[in-house]
């Protein structure tokens, strides 16, 4: 009987199940396999071999698109994987004679035999050689494409203990190319996507650098912490520019080796870093050792062998700021969306640099603007010991004591700061009293000492509308109020009385009685203190009056 029909379709009914087999093991391997396309195709090319055929290649186009690169090589013998990696080792691009190079080329899939007398007169020797040794005499390949891009091939070699493959077989293989590049498609896709989260991140994080410190060397360092990390560079450094020198100066820099790049001192049009402030534009060198500054740059940083740099300026409002540069040990050509990500952490950079100056700025006009303030209340207090020349040097004298005595109480250093200028104002108020009163020889008529007594009033009536001088107001206000509740201008009581007024109240006195007047002659320093004593709890603030004795008794304090 002539059962040739039915054993076609058996075999048929066989291949068509291997391929199943192999298309659901293939499948598994691609949906098992996450972001890892690499160990994705290490498998694919596993199961390839082990269910379709003997030996299985991989092939990928590399990054600048010159070369095919084995990616993925799988037989049972060892032996047999490293002698083909070393046959095809980076295998040139569109070289027809190989199997993998027809595919790319046609971008369809093939089918050869190596019994066919013109497959073998147009192989190389080698790979007929290697053909032979290990029994291959039947090869197919196909490419591994999605949305209209080719990523590679996929080939696999047959030996003679398996049929020969067919259009079918090819077909077929066609197919898993096309769910392999899907799938790394979705690898890389979902790749870049993390990869532009964590641009994302890196720059939030700087973000918040800015805004949470205005240290600059802090900002900078997370600034060149995040490009080295995100940009994959061997070391990042920031120069500054020097707006009087119009020198760029070093002032950060991560992972070099030696210090030299801290003696950085560039010219504008200098070096790599000058041109790149000079012409306001990024300068890429992918490969140094090509490059003519090349021996100056390593003349300068002796010991890193750099091979690659990329300089972009600093410009925040249109103005240079200085330069962050990267350096690599080894040529590095970066894509496009590389270097926009480098210019944005340069300008992020630059917005931090800016943020600093413009603080330091503030701070050193608000120091000016403090000591201005300052100088013009010192200026009124000495207008007016010279206007009451029975006081001249009092002011400074009482000042002088009311800041020591608040301070070993306890005083805070902001809170002193208006005590001081309260003391220095206590009697800015006697601007309102004629100089017939304030000046008079004699003794003052009731109506006179009535006019006197309202000089805290003016006093708070001159200083109230000055804003900084608010928080200055207690002693001029309130200095001659009393702890028993007959002072005036308000008759306040005991704690009513503000700390500041009562510590100034006890040094007024002492001032005034230790001092020569035209009307007497200064008192003995136990006869006053015996009389802040006897009037302790009545005039005074007894814990105070306690205070200052001690103040005075006891030299350390000065």
């Amino acid at each position: 009987m002539d059962i040739t029909g039915r054993r076609e379709a058996e075999e048929t009914i066989r291949q068509n199940a291997a391929r199943t087999q192999a298309l659901d093991a293939v499948s598994r391997t691609l949906a098992e396999a996450g972001l890892d396309y690499h160990t994705m195709l290490n498998n694919v090319a596993r199961t390839l071999s082990e269910m379709i055929g003997d030996l299985c290649l991989i092939n990928l186009v590399s990054n600048d698109s010159q070369s095919i690169e084995i990616t993925s090589l799988h037989h049972p013998d060892p032996s047999v994987v490293k002698e083909a990696a070393e046959l095809r080792r980076r295998l040139p691009q569109g070289i027809d004679e190989d199997l993998s190079g027809q595919v790319l080329s046609s971008g369809q899939p093939q089918v050869t035999s190596y019994h066919s007398r013109e497959t073998r007169q147009s192989l190389r020797p080698e790979y007929l050689e290697f053909m032979d040794r290990h029994n291959f005499h039947s090869a197919m390949g196909a490419p591994i494409r999605a949305q209209h891009q080719s990523y590679g091939t996929i080939v696999i070699y047959r030996g003679r203990a398996k049929p020969e493959f067919n259009l079918d077989d090819a077909r077929f293989l066609e197919e898993l190319g096309n769910r392999v590049g899907m799938a790394i498609t979705n690898a890389r896709l979902l790749t870049e996507t993390e990869r532009r989260l964590r641009y994302v991140q890196a720059l939030r994080d700087i973000d918040v650098a800015i805004t949470s410190s205005l240290e600059l060397s802090i900002t900078l360092n997370i600034v060149l912490e995040q490009v080295m990390a995100q940009l994959g560079t061997d070391t990042a450094a920031i120069l500054l520019l020097n707006t009087h020198l119009q020198t760029l100066n070093y002032a950060a820099g991560r992972g070099f080796r030696t210090n030299a790049i801290q003696r950085t001192r560039l010219r504008l049009g200098e070096s790599y870093a000058g041109r790149a402030a000079l012409e306001r534009q990024t300068i890429t060198v992918p490969d140094l050792n090509i490059d003519p500054l090349q021996p100056q740059l390593m003349e300068n940083l002796p010991g890193e062998n750099f091979a690659a740099y990329f300089g972009t300026p600093l410009l925040a409002k249109g103005q240079v700021k200085g330069v962050l540069e990267v350096f690599h040990r080894s040529p590095m050509n970066p894509d496009e969306e590389w270097i926009n990500y480098f210019e944005m952490l340069a300008r992020q950079a630059a917005i931090a640099i800016d943020n600093a100056n413009l603080f330091q700025e503030m701070q050193r006009s608000n120091t000016e603007l403090i000591l201005a303030y300052d100088a013009t209340i010192e200026g009124w207090s000495h207008a007016l010991d010279l206007r009451d020349r029975e006081t001249e040097g009092h002011t400074q004298r009482v000042t002088r004591l009311t800041e020591q005595l608040a301070r070993q109480m306890g005083v805070g250093d902001a809170q002193l700061i208006h005590i001081r200028r309260g003391a220095l104002l206590h009697d800015i108020g006697k601007m309102g009293v004629p100089d017939r009163i304030l000046q008079k020889e004699g003794d003052l008529t009731p109506e006179e000492w009535e006019v006197i007594r309202r000089h805290p009033k003016y006093a708070f009536e001159m200083l109230l509308p000055i804003n900084y001088l608010r928080p200055a107001l207690d002693i001029p206000y309130c200095h001659h109020e009393r702890w028993d509740g007959q002072g005036y201008p308000r008759q306040l009581k005991a704690e009513q009385i503000p700390l500041a007024a009562r510590i100034f109240s006890v040094v007024d006195v002492w001032d005034a009685l230790t001092v020569d007047r035209h009307y007497r002659t200064a008192w003995p320093e136990e006869k006053v203190i015996q009389h802040l004593r006897d009037n302790s709890g009545t005039q005074f603030d007894p814990h105070v009056v306690d205070e200052f004795i001690k103040m005075i008794q006891d030299p350390a304090s000065e």
